[in-house]
């Protein structure tokens, strides 16, 4: 009896234990819900689920428990506010991910300046103007208007438009007596026009060869080799060079197509 009873506690505590162990494996296994952040920089700001600082799993990717959250990005933008607020209440499900996509910042510049930009009937304000892209402005329209110009539009086809650059193109001049115009009109009319084209040239390649110096010397501070760096090195300046020449022409190119401009109006209105 004593043998038997001995035997039959063995087999409860084989039985308990079995349990305990299938406990501890499933409470290693356990579940997360994942969510992404686009664009996401970890010196940008905070991420925060529930006002707790969010668990990052790589570059963007963060995990918390499953379930319903309030996640919270606060970003330092240069704009104003300086420090940008997106909250999304949503219901994140165990062993997925959900993609956020944050507002973006754009800079809109037309020429001349002082141009109003609208989205709908919205001012959004005057030109050079920078402002916070949603997303739910992928597929809408910007309208830029000027008095003495005609309106330009602007889809929006990737909110993440960046800079946006715009040269407006005046409207018709008046004609004169008999039906003919200007043709004094007409050729300053052609210059303001070619000066335009050019100056904003001129912008756009001052714009890519400082982006491409700046890519040159951040390879440049990653490369082992010393040959290697010389090289990069060398790059860099040339780049930064020709990116202040193109400054430089731009700004002349501008005070050039404004007097053209000028002049052109003078003529239209005798």
């Amino acid at each position: 009896m004593k043998l038997g009873t001995l035997d039959t506690l063995g087999a409860i505590v084989a039985v308990l234990w079995v349990q305990l162990g299938d406990v501890a494996v499933g409470a290693s296994q356990e579940s997360w819900a994942y969510f992404r952040v686009e664009g996401w920089k970890p010196a940008a700001g905070l991420v925060l689920v529930d006002s707790t600082s969010a668990e990052p799993v790589s570059t963007g990717l963060f995990r918390c428990a499953p379930g319903r959250h309030r996640i919270t990005v606060m970003r330092n933008l240069p704009v104003w506010p300086p420090v940008h607020r997106c909250t999304f209440d949503t219901l994140l499900a165990a062993d997925d991910t959900l993609t956020f996509r944050l507002p973006e910042v754009i800079t809109i510049r037309s020429t001349p300046a002082d141009a109003e930009v609208r989205l709908g009937d919205e001012l959004l304000g005057k030109t050079p103007l920078r402002t916070i892209a949603e997303p739910w402005w992928e597929g809408k329209t910007l309208r830029v208007r000027k008095a003495g110009f005609e309106e330009a539009t602007v889809p929006i086809s990737n909110y993440r438009v960046g800079i946006v650059d715009i040269a407006l193109v005046p409207q018709n001049p008046l004609p004169l007596p008999g039906g003919r115009r200007n043709p004094s009109a007409g050729r300053w009319q052609q210059r303001t026009l070619v000066s335009a084209v050019l100056t904003l040239s001129a912008g756009i390649l001052a714009v890519e060869l400082r982006n491409e110096a700046n890519r040159t010397y951040a390879e440049y501070e990653r490369t082992g080799s010393l040959q290697r760096m010389r090289q990069l090195y060398d790059r860099t300046v040339k780049l930064d060079r020709y990116s202040a020449a193109c400054y430089a022409a731009f700004e002349v190119g501008f005070v050039v197509s404004f007097y053209c401009f000028l002049r052109w109006q003078a003529l239209n209105q005798r």
